[in-house]
């Protein structure tokens, strides 16, 4: 459901294991958001982010501050937009879940003022201080 709005070049399923697979070009990630999966989809785009294989990256995840990997997005991620509301999201059948929690989304990439227009509603933006 979700490629009909994204419209990716290639699409991984579940079937196809993302994980995998080589990730080459423009990514849109919305990884599954349970344990040791969002960790391990965390860990693939920064790799292959930091490899140059992906020139550009918009990940989706929940707001989880306090998490591993959310520290791992933000030691790579050029900015990130904490979303002013809860997204919802479609279900395979059509259904609509609202989550429980807040989301962020992490931009990895050159071009920060472009993500920054096409973010500026969704919520506030910062870019990651690194020592």
């Amino acid at each position: 459901m979700a490629q009909q709005t994204v419209r990716a070049a290639r699409f991984y399923t579940a079937a196809n294991d993302g994980l995998v697979q080589v990730w080459r070009g423009r990514v849109w990630l919305n990884p599954p958001y349970v344990a040791p999966l969002i960790t391990q989809f965390v860990a693939k785009l920064c790799a292959e982010y930091r490899a140059g294989r992906v020139i550009a990256a918009i990940l989706l995840t929940h707001n989880y501050t306090d998490a591993a990997w959310f520290h791992q997005v933000a030691a790579h991620a050029s900015a990130i937009c904490f979303a002013r509301r809860r997204i919802s999201f479609s279900g395979a059948g059509g259904d609509e879940a609202a989550p429980a929690h807040g989301q962020a989304f992490s931009y990895f990439g050159d071009d920060v003022g472009r993500f920054a227009q096409g973010f500026a509603d969704t919520g506030f933006i910062v870019s990651p201080w690194r020592s």
